[in-house]
């Protein structure tokens, strides 16, 4: 666009507006277990208005937890695949073997889950539903990977500090007696940072004589399936909200019960770690129209409805600027489009706070926009207000 000429405006206004936000993180849903057994399909039902709240943006994910006689060769739902985040090829001890499926944008109704297995023996299943997901990259990707494991085979993904040959200061025997007491030591299972409104999924492949693990600060449990005698096939599902809106942590966050060092089998349990990213769209709060430039000269966040909510604020559509010939008045390298000019501010409840520090100008064809998070991850914790009230100068030629 062209700049205005500064010496022949001809109108100042100024002016204040004021716009509303509805928090929309990652949300849980419900559970669906398929217990201890050799059945390879069950129902999970959705829909989009779930105790009066509008769900959109799902995604249903799926573990399995089995002994070295079994395999997941694929999962369904509704018949469509289901993609693959880790099966029993990448994440395996001798004896215990897991696998972890998603899929966004599932079919919306009263449809099933189907798993095609290999070999013999008994498994469980845990499907879990959630919204408020990015559907273009609803999983994290950290150090290569979309998952950690505490047990990845060699050249898998996910961490795994031990090459075939064992490496130095580790033996895989190191990796077989992580467990200290009712400690669970989780050696390579680093804490990530993440977005406010993402959330973490630590998945258990259990042996059933060990029963699993017990959550801490910001661990909830969502769902946990009891195997069956001798064949490895206990699962749990946990929720890890981030500390801060900010932060996943794994390490000092859980407790085995039911076993321990020397006591069960050290070999019986795998854990994974996954995050769920919330959808990243900003709803445009305004754009400046032509001929205009506009000084934005606050941008303040109040009135949150519930605590730990969050707000980033973006100015998208930047472009090349031009001087009234035409010319370029500036000519970038690398210009982004769009920039975050505030990233997950919380906003404290009873007291606004002020999310631009200087003033900015906008022209033409810029736009202000924003969301709201919230590290709660129940439909009641979403679709809550916050409110964005900008004050402006708006300067025509």
């Amino acid at each position: 666009m062209a700049n205005p000429n500064i010496a022949a405006i001809s109108e100042l206004h100024v002016g204040t507006l004021g716009f509303n936000l509805k928090t929309n993180g990652v949300t849980f849903l419900h559970p669906r277990l398929n217990a201890s057994g050799t059945t390879t399909s069950w129902d999970h039902p959705v829909a989009t208005s779930i105790y009066g709240y509008t769900a959109a943006n799902f995604l249903v994910l799926c573990a399995q937890s089995y002994d070295s006689g079994r395999s997941t060769t694929g999962i369904e739902y509704n018949w469509e695949a289901m993609t693959k985040i880790y099966g029993s090829s990448e994440v395996e001890s001798s004896q215990q073997r897991g696998a972890l499926y998603y899929r966004v944008g599932p079919d919306i109704g009263n449809y099933d889950v189907q798993a095609t297995m290999g070999g013999s023996g008994n498994f469980s299943s845990i499907s879990s539903m959630f919204c408020n997901v990015d559907q273009t990259n609803p999983l994290k990707t950290f150090d290569g990977a979309i998952y950690q494991t505490s047990r990845a085979s060699t050249g898998g993904m996910g961490k795994y500090p031990f090459d075939a040959g064992g490496t130095s200061g580790w033996t895989s025997g190191v990796l077989d007696e992580r467990m200290e007491g009712p400690t669970a030591q989780l050696w390579n299972m680093m804490d990530q940072a993440c977005e406010p409104g993402d959330i973490g999924i630590f998945t258990g492949h259990n042996d059933e004589g060990y029963g699993g693990y017990i959550g801490g600060p910001n661990t909830h449990l969502i769902a946990h399936t009891q195997g069956s005698s001798g064949h490895r096939d206990s699962s749990q599902q946990f929720i890890i909200s981030p500390d801060g809106g900010k932060n996943i942590v794994t390490n000092g966050r859980f407790s085995h019960f039911m076993g321990g060092k020397k006591n069960g089998n050290s070999d019986g349990q795998i854990v994974s770690l996954i995050i769920l990213q919330s959808s990243r769209t900003e709803d445009t709060l305004f754009e400046c129209p032509a001929d205009r430039v506009l000084k934005i000269n606050s941008i303040m966040a109040t009135n949150p409805e519930i605590a730990n909510t969050f707000v980033n604020v973006s100015l998208a559509g930047l472009g090349a600027v031009n001087d009234t010939a035409g010319s370029a008045a500036v000519t970038p390298t690398g210009n982004d489009a769009s920039v975050r000019i505030a990233q997950g501010v919380r906003v404290p409840m009873g007291k606004a706070v002020e999310l631009l520090e200087r003033p900015i100008y906008m022209v033409e064809g810029d736009s202000l926009t924003a969301n709201a998070k919230t590290t709660g991850f129940m439909p009641h914790d979403n679709q809550r207000d916050v409110d964005i009230v900008v004050s402006f100068e708006s300067m025509e030629d």
